[in-house]
């Protein structure tokens, strides 16, 4: 995720500033909320390929705005890069050869969050030590925080980066106030820690489903949500007071408003922001709300009328309805985990539904019954 420069001396750069997006991607964004003007949408690039030190870092530099890495002189170097976007949320994927050392005044309005596939990382940030380990420890950058990283000579990873305002849209949704000025995060997390582990599985999560073809936009939508709570409620960070606090307690006709507007939208990529905005209540305190009387939470009413819309579409087909469309277009995770949810819900595979709902409306059956 750095640019890379040949110094013999090893010599630290002075800038480490990834606030420049790809260039190309259009976010069609809506400045004064968390929803798309149209639906979300996401787009993929391969930014580089090579062993040219001077080609990766005028690549590297045009995504990251003049990040730098020294790499030794002489040392075998090779760089490859791919980018994916979805609404707010940039993932780099990068693999590189030759060791490295980072010197950074931080990031510019932009967190990162970098989980390593193989070789090691570490260093500081903020003079707290961070280290980057595969399947044991990730580590979260915080917006102006210096950072200071030594890399192995065979390095691979991801890094997920968002913009502060969309963390503070997030946070504002999660507790009814506006975020600190900055949050900062603690450095690194491990995935021994329960919260560690429950972050790895919602990252692993998340970047599985970048890495689909046909990843459902509603799906993404509802795990950058959960991710998002996750690093809020279970990272210690500099706003950690307000989630501490007792929420304030939910109108009954927030948890109607709510209810409305999730049964309204359910086919649509709505979030926890675009509900609590409808409740107009913080999410806490709709959660709250939601137990108090017994129901399930707005995110698990969310996915029960998505199924109830799955269901629907499979009652009354289409010759060309299959079940990973509507799985896809109904972001319900992957095949195996929605049949097991499906029977479990309606008694009978999505494929019995499906089966006869095309002998109802007399079209080709795929299958005996």
């Amino acid at each position: 995720m750095f640019a890379l420069t040949n110094n013999a001396d090893m010599m630290p750069s002075s800038h480490f500033n990834p606030q420049r997006k790809i260039p190309l991607i259009d976010q069609n964004r809506s400045p004064s909320s968390g929803r798309r003007n149209g639906s979300l949408s996401v787009v993929r690039a391969d930014l580089v390929s090579t062993h040219d030190t001077d080609e990766a870092a005028d690549i590297i530099r045009k995504v990251y705005s003049d990040a730098r890495v020294f790499t030794a002189a002489g040392a075998p170097f090779s760089c490859a890069m791919s980018a994916v976007m979805f609404g707010d949320i940039q993932r780099i994927s990068a693999t590189w050869s030759a060791g490295a050392q980072l010197d950074s005044n931080g990031l510019l309005e932009r967190y990162a969050i970098t989980i390593a596939k193989d070789g090691l990382a570490h260093g500081s940030q903020n003079s707290a030590s961070v280290d980057i380990v595969p399947e044991q420890r990730a580590a979260i950058f915080s917006p102006n925080r210096p950072v200071h990283m030594w890399i192995d000579a065979v390095f691979q990873a991801r890094t997920l980066t968002f913009e502060s305002a969309l963390l503070k849209r997030h946070f504002l949704a999660l507790t009814g106030n506006e975020a600190p000025r900055n949050i900062s995060f603690d450095e690194d997390f491990r995935s021994d820690s329960t919260a560690g582990t429950a972050l790895f599985e919602v990252l692993a999560l998340f970047h599985g489903a970048l890495d689909r073809e046909d990843a459902s936009p509603l799906w993404l939508a509802s795990l950058r949500d959960t991710m998002l709570t996750g690093l809020l409620v279970h990272v210690r960070h500099t706003g950690s007071r307000f989630l501490d606090a007792p929420p304030p307690r939910a109108k009954q006709a927030s948890v109607r408003r709510a209810e409305e507007f999730i049964a309204a939208h359910a086919a649509e990529p709505i979030g926890l922001a675009d509900i609590v905005a409808a409740a107009d209540v913080p999410e806490r305190s709709l959660r709250a709300a939601f137990k108090a009387q017994g129901r399930p939470s707005p995110m698990e009413l969310l996915r029960h009328h998505r199924f109830e819309l799955a269901r629907k579409g499979l009652e009354t087909p289409t010759p060309t309805t299959t079940i990973a469309r509507i799985i896809t277009d109904l972001g319900l995770g992957n095949p195996g985990r929605f049949s097991t949810e499906y029977r479990k819900r309606f008694g009978e595979a999505p494929s019995e539904t499906l089966e006869r709902g095309l002998v109802r409306l007399g079209l080709q059956r795929r299958r005996p019954l």
